[in-house]
Formats: C-alpha cells, structure tokens, sequence
C-alpha cells in the first residue's frame, strides 16, 4: 500500500480517506472524477482503506443514456428498377406501364398512335378492339355507334345517319333514300328532304317543324 496525502494506492487503485462522507467532500471527489463509496467510517479512521474511500475514475464520463445511438442513413433511395413495371404512367408511356417505349397497350388503355396498341388501332386516343368506322367512336376499348345526326368524321353536308355511315343532310344532294338523313330522297330533284317528327336531325334545318331537339326533330 502507498500513501501519498490523503491518497492511497490499493487493489491497484488510488483512493482517498475521507473523514466523514460530508456533502463538501462529496462535492469535492466529484470535481476531482472520484466515485465515493457507499459506506462511512467514523472521523479519525486511518488508511486502512475500509470504508469512507473514494475511488479516482480514470477521468471518462459515460454516455449519458439519452444520447441517441447513430445509425447510418440508409434512407429509402429508389434502387432505379423496371421503369416499365413500375405501376406509374411515366417516360414514354401513354398508359401506366405499358405505351412509348414499353410493352403495347390493352383495348381501353390511353394511346397516342397504333404503335401504342396491341390492337395497333388508337381511335380518339384510346387503344380499341379494332379500327373504329367514320361514324363510330372507342368507347371502353369497344368501337360503338355515334348518335346519329352528329357530324363524325363526314364531309361537308353530310352527317352519321342511323346506319353508321355518312349520309346527307337536308338539302344535300342524293340517288336513293338512303343517302339521307331523313331517309328521303326526293324524286326528281334528287336532294334530301327535311324529315317529320321523331326523324334524325343535324340541326332545325333538318326538320320540317325547323326544331330539332337532342338530334331527332321535334
């Protein structure tokens, strides 16, 4: 054992001996980086080293427990992928997945040319079952008849008629009923005539009663 002051060298350890375990001398072990021990011994108690020691620290501190631990950053950075098989509309695609440069797109599905379709038929921007007639458009991926009376993809004085093809309006020039809206032709001078009740119309022009009314003649 050494002493030197009120320091002792034991168990490989320097120690102090304190007279009592005061709240000065615990105090003053602290801002020394001294532990006290947990018991006393009277004042006067030599250094034999039993009781009323304080342990020197190495000088450390630990970690105070709400320090956070660190942890490397891993984040959520996108690993790049298939930007085909994605289940987003992006890049080329004119529909999610599928259009551009991925794989064709189903009946139903947005398109921007026969390219995009595995039907390799885009009718009003939609991938259809086929290529839809002048007086049909794409509905669901399924071509379909336009009402008849609207104008479609027909030539001037000429509308869709109820057959799904373009016919003549009133005053158009026609060969056989047919060929008319109203679906007469009248003899002789060979133009369409305007049509009665219930007949399809373009406009009032169309209809003898001149109103016309959600394309039928009123």
């Amino acid at each position: 054992m050494i002493k030197r002051g009120p320091f002792v060298y034991r168990h490989s350890v320097w120690v102090v001996v304190l007279p009592s375990l005061s709240i000065m001398a615990v105090a003053a072990a602290g801002a020394h980086g001294c532990s006290l021990a947990a018991d006393t011994v009277p004042e006067g108690a030599g250094g034999s080293g039993q009781g009323g020691s304080a342990q020197m620290g190495s000088g450390s501190q630990a970690s105070s427990s709400g320090t956070p631990a660190s942890s490397s950053s891993t984040g959520s950075s996108s690993s790049g992928g298939d930007p085909c098989n994605n289940g987003m509309k992006d890049g080329t695609e004119t529909d999610i997945d599928c259009g551009g440069s991925c794989t064709k797109c189903s009946d139903g599905q947005a398109c921007n040319d026969n390219n995009d379709c595995t039907s390799d038929a885009c009718v009003g921007g939609m991938c259809c079952n086929n290529a839809c007639g002048t007086c049909q458009t794409c509905s669901m991926g399924q071509c379909t008849d336009v009402t008849p009376g609207t104008s479609g993809m027909c030539a001037n004085m000429e509308v869709c008629g109820s057959n799904a093809t373009c016919v003549g309006v009133a005053g158009a020039s026609c060969i056989k009923d047919g060929d008319c809206l109203s679906g007469t032709c009248s003899n002789g001078i060979k133009t369409c005539a305007k049509g009665g009740t219930g007949t399809p119309c373009a406009t009032g022009a169309d209809c003898t009663s001149t109103t016309c009314t959600a394309n039928k003649c009123t």
